[in-house]
C-alpha cells in the first residue's frame, strides 16, 4: 500500500490532543496540573494566602515551599528545590493559569515521544537545576536594597519547568504552527528563541519581578537533554526511544544471502540510489521479508514523524524515500492483487 493509506499519514499533522500515552492510564501532564492547582487552591482556601508575616502562626502555605536565593548553602532547605516547583504567587491566579495552559498545550506532544515515566523525570530535573541554577545567579547578582544590604529573595513557580517543555517541543517540532498569547501564529523554533531571548533581556534589566534566570536554567537543560540524551543512552547501552530507537534484528529470507541469518536495519538508514531495483525481487510472501520490513520500518518513523510536524521538516532524502517506497508499495499491491 502506499504511504498515504497508513493511519496516522490520514491524520492533521497537527492534532496535539491532550491526554497520555495509554487511553486507560492518567497522563504526567494531567498529574502535574492536578497537583499544582490542588496545591493553589488548599493554600487559598485553608492558609492565609499573601501573608508572608513570621510572627503570625497562619502564614502563606508558599511561605513554606518556596525558594530563597541563601538556600543554596543550606542543605537542610534543599527540598524546597523541588516544592518551590509546585507553589504558585497566591495572590495573583494568572501566574498558576500561564503556567499550567502552557503546559497542557505544549506537554503531551512531548510525553508522547518520550513516554510518561521519562516525562516525569524530565519535568522534576528541570525543576531542580532551574532552581539551582537561579540561585547560584541570585548569588553571582544579589539584590541590594538602598542601605547596600544584600536581600534574600524568594521564588515560586512551575516556570523553569515550563519553560523546559516548549523548548523540547520547539527541538522535536520545529515547524509545528503554534499561537504566541494565542493570536500570533508562528512555527515552534521561532517561539523558542523569542522565549529565550525574552528571558535574555529581562534577566539584563532585572527588576522586572519574574525569575527570568529559572526559565534560561531550564531552558538550557532542554537544550543539553535533546542534543546529549541519544549518544548518553547508546554510551551506556540503551535503546533511545523516539525518532533514535533501534528496530528488532530481521530475519532474511527469499533471495538475499542465504549464509546470513539475520540482519539488523535501522530507521535511520540512506535511501539506496537504486531503491526501485533494490526491492523489485520480493519472495512470493513480501511481507515476511527483511529488506521489505526494513523499509516499512523507515517509512513508519517518517510518517510520525509528519504525525507531530509537517511535511516541510523532512530533509529531501526523507522525501525521497517516501515517494519510492509508496511506488513500491503499489507495486506489491497490484502483484498480490489487492
Amino acid at each position: 500500500m502506499g504511504f498515504q493509506d497508513r493511519d496516522y499519514y490520514r491524520e492533521p499533522p497537527h492534532s496535539f490532543e491532550y491526554g497520555g500515552t495509554q487511553k486507560n492510564q492518567k497522563s504526567a501532564v494531567f498529574i502535574i496540573i492536578a497537583v499544582n492547582v490542588i496545591i493553589w487552591l488548599v493554600n487559598a482556601f485553608f492558609f492565609n494566602a499573601g501573608n508572608m508575616d513570621p510572627s503570625t502562626t497562619n502564614r502563606d502555605l508558599n511561605d513554606y515551599m518556596c525558594i530563597h536565593s541563601s538556600d543554596l548553602y543550606n542543605p537542610l532547605q534543599y527540598y524546597r528545590f523541588i516544592t518551590s516547583g509546585f507553589a504558585h504567587d497566591s495572590s495573583n491566579g494568572w501566574h498558576i493559569i500561564g503556567n499550567m495552559l502552557t503546559l497542557f498545550f505544549f506537554g503531551p506532544p512531548v510525553e508522547r515521544r518520550y513516554g510518561k515515566k521519562e516525562f516525569l523525570i524530565f519535568y522534576m530535573s528541570a525543576i531542580i537545576l532551574s532552581g539551582i541554577f537561579w540561585c547560584i545567579m541570585t548569588n553571582l547578582f544579589p539584590v541590594v536594597n538602598i542601605f547596600g544590604q544584600t536581600v534574600d529573595i524568594s521564588a515560586v513557580g512551575a516556570s523553569g519547568a515550563v519553560t523546559a517543555i516548549v523548548i523540547l517541543f520547539a527541538f522535536n517540532y520545529p515547524h509545528a504552527q503554534v499561537l504566541l498569547m494565542f493570536i500570533i501564529p508562528m512555527p515552534a523554533w521561532i517561539l523558542g528563541i523569542l522565549l529565550v531571548s525574552m528571558d535574555l533581556f529581562g534577566a539584563h534589566n532585572g527588576n522586572t519581578g519574574i525569575a527570568h534566570s529559572a526559565h534560561l536554567g531550564g531552558a538550557a537543560f532542554a537544550v543539553l537533554y535533546y542534543l546529549l540524551r541519544s549518544p548518553v543512552l547508546r554510551i551506556l547501552g540503551a535503546q533511545p526511544s523516539g525518532i533514535f530507537t533501534r528496530h528488532p534484528r530481521l530475519r532474511t529470507y527469499g533471495s538475499h544471502d542465504q549464509n546470513t541469518s539475520s540482519a539488523h536495519f535501522s530507521s535511520e538508514r540512506s535511501p539506496s540510489p537504486n531503491m526501485s531495483e533494490q526491492y523489485s525481487g520480493y519472495a512470493q510472501t513480501p511481507e515476511d521479508d527483511a529488506e521489505f520490513l526494513a523499509l516499512k520500518i523507515q517509512v513508519d518513523e517518517i510518517l510520525r514523524k509528519i504525525r507531530y510536524s509537517t511535511m516541510d521538516s523532512l530533509s529531501e532524502e526523507e522525501k525521497k524515500t517516501l515517494t519510492e517506497a509508496s511506488r513500491i508499495f503499489a507495486e506489491h499491491r497490484r502483484r498480490r492483487g489487492y
